[in-house]
């Protein structure tokens, strides 16, 4: 073989002799197709084969998505504007789809809200004090169904006793508080407060008996047991006849009135006529009875009566034995009138 000093005199007779000294384990090296490495089949120096890869990308457009199905896979590229989304019924379990998912970057919290963002899950929270109307809030043109208000101050109301009422056209107005005595009214279609016309509504009762039998020298209480009229429910016909009672309301002063008439006889005889008060005598009238006559007692009597005070009437006779006394509707009568506080 030539050295790197030797003068080459015959070219092709040096190359054959430098071909013989090459190592000839490289002929392995020859052969395989398009596509195919070498791989090592050993730890062998020069123990190499030509194989075919099996992780070859399956990437062929821009674009593409390398992915697997059970092998590697390709899921080319979507068309402008879609979006990826998972999809278990692909073979890749991929696929493009139309961007539905909308166009919004950011959420701002306005008047009343709290919260907002630019990304991820957003919240917006009520400000307590719109939720719960606390603090000083003006409403326009709300609907507030069933509303709970507590201590609301209306503005249209300036002075104690004030009153609001609606106007027809949605809208309110204020009547002052009236002066002492007079009532509320209607004036011109819309309230309003007026002086009350004179005069007052009659109170009272008026009672009539059955006849009744009194036993001599016995002081006996006279029983009323049906009415002519009672205004207030001063008077019973069911229980305690004979009594007249001061409703709730009635206080004041009290005309009472009654007449008894005595049955005739042919003897002189005394007779005492009572008003009771709550179970007392508070009047006596006195009289003796003429032989052959029917003669009446009576009284009125102004008294000072309480809610709860009752009065009766009781009659007393000496004649020596049992005595009508007429008390019906034609000889007879027990009655209050109310005269006032």
């Amino acid at each position: 073989m030539p050295t790197s000093t030797s003068l080459v005199t015959n070219l092709p007779a040096d190359f054959n002799t430098f071909g013989q000294g090459v190592d000839t384990s490289l002929q392995y090296l020859l052969g395989g197709t398009t596509g195919q490495v070498l791989s090592k089949t050993s730890g062998t120096n020069m123990a190499f084969t030509w194989v075919t890869p099996t992780d070859q990308t399956p990437l062929t457009t821009k674009g593409d998505l390398f992915t697997f199905t059970t092998v590697d896979a390709r899921l080319g590229v979507g068309t402008n504007g879609q979006i990826l989304s998972a999809n278990s019924a692909t073979a890749t379990g991929l696929e493009w789809i139309a961007n539905d998912q909308g166009d919004i970057t950011a959420v701002t919290a306005g008047t009343g809200l709290s919260g907002g963002g630019t990304s991820g899950a957003v919240t917006l929270a009520i400000d307590s004090t719109v939720a719960t109307l606390t603090g000083t809030q003006t409403l326009t043109n709300k609907t507030l169904t069933s509303p709970a208000l507590t201590t609301p101050t209306i503005s249209t109301l300036t002075t104690n006793g004030d009153t609001i009422y609606g106007t027809g056209s949605g809208a309110i107005s204020r009547l002052g508080i009236g002066s002492t005595g007079q009532v509320l009214t209607v004036a011109s279609g819309v309230p309003s407060w007026a002086t009350p016309a004179s005069g007052s509504t009659f109170a009272g009762c008026s009672m009539y008996g059955a006849n009744p039998t009194i036993a001599t020298s016995t002081i006996s209480v006279v029983l009323w047991p049906t009415e002519n009229y009672d205004s207030d429910g001063y008077h019973s016909t069911s229980s305690n006849t004979s009594r007249i009672t001061i409703p709730s309301g009635k206080a004041g002063k009290y005309l009472l009135s009654s007449q008894v008439t005595w049955e005739g006889t042919n003897a002189n005889f005394q007779t005492r006529f009572y008003v009771y008060k709550n179970g007392s005598s508070i009047k006596l009238i006195q009289g003796k009875y003429v032989q052959d006559n029917e003669n009446a007692q009576n009284f009125s009597y102004a008294v000072d009566a309480a809610v709860a005070d009752y009065f009766e009437i009781y009659v007393w006779q000496n004649y020596g034995s049992n005595r009508v006394i007429y008390n019906d509707s034609t000889y007879g009568w027990f009655q209050a009138s109310y005269l006032g506080a």
